[in-house]
């Protein structure tokens, strides 16, 4: 074995030096002294008569320098050394910047996902959701007044089955019986026989009940009350509503009992309805007989 001394590898104080490590080390020759014959020296053998042989160390010879497993180990830290010194280093802005764009990424990845889903989402239940009728308002219907109606040859046949509304204007200076067709100038009732007399009321209530009784297929008809004494004589103010529905001769009074009553409790029906519909001024339940003549 050969003896191991701790200090710097063998290679590293040879570079220091400047020496070749491979070169061999120059021997110096030793010159006899004065009065001695030189002998020859026979390399490799050596006795105890013959000269001394060198036995400086060579520059090959590991005796005293480092051993190979001083060198191996430091060869293996060097490599250590340099792999560890080629690894890639970043800045911290450079670190960070990388992590915003990271985030930027899987946001948008995210959003694009939501996207598609709720796209999808919307088209399944497109399919499955029956398409609904629209549903518009219905419009109002105007009324438009009408203020005046032409003076004609009058009908005096009553109406029995009206087919449309009819519109009651609002009397001429001069007119005479409302009827639902308008102002009559000769009174359509027949001598001697009964109308069913519903109540007096004004020129406007009465135009309205006219036409609310017209509407539901009851002709009745407003005879103006007339005050001599007055200066309005020819212009009335109230008119008295007879039933045109039922006319009883007097000869079958008792025998129309039933068709009396009858049309007296469709007249008080209807009444009420007015009255409530249209805030009229009577319900028609205080009605009478009476002869025309």
């Amino acid at each position: 074995m050969t003896d191991r001394r701790s200090g710097p590898p063998l290679f590293d104080l040879m570079r220091e030096r400047g020496e070749d490590p491979s070169a061999p080390k120059p021997v110096v020759p030793q010159s006899p002294s004065s009065g001695q014959n030189p002998k020859p020296i026979t390399p490799g053998v050596g006795s105890e008569a013959g000269p001394n042989v060198s036995t400086q160390q060579t520059a090959w010879d590991t005796s005293g320098g480092v051993s190979r497993a001083e060198r191996s180990a430091a060869a293996a830290m060097l490599d250590d050394q340099v792999q560890n010194d080629s690894g890639v280093r970043l800045s911290s802005p450079m670190f960070y910047t990388l992590i915003v764009i990271a985030l930027a990424l899987i946001v948008g990845a995210w959003t694009i996902g939501y996207q598609r889903g709720s796209i999808a989402g919307k088209e399944e239940m497109s399919q499955h959701v029956i398409d609904q009728p629209v549903v518009r308002p219905a419009q109002t219907a105007t009324r438009t007044p009408v203020d005046a109606v032409p003076t004609a040859v009058p009908d005096t046949t009553p109406v029995t089955n009206p087919d449309t509304k009819p519109v009651v204007a609002l009397r001429p200076v001069g007119a005479g019986v409302m009827s639902p067709s308008g102002f009559l100038e000769s009174d359509p009732r027949e001598l001697g026989l009964n109308y069913l007399v519903l109540a007096t009321l004004s020129t406007e209530q009465t135009a309205d009940a006219i036409s609310f009784l017209y509407s539901n297929s009851v002709t009745v008809i407003g005879v103006p009350v007339l005050d001599n004494r007055s200066s309005n004589a020819n212009n009335p103010s109230r008119y008295t509503l007879y039933s045109l529905g039922v006319a009883i001769p007097g000869n079958q009074w008792s025998a129309m009992s039933s068709a009396r009553t009858q049309h007296q409790r469709l007249i008080a029906s209807l009444g009420a309805r007015w009255q409530r519909e249209r805030r009229g001024g009577s319900d028609f339940s205080q009605t009478n007989w009476e002869k025309y003549e």
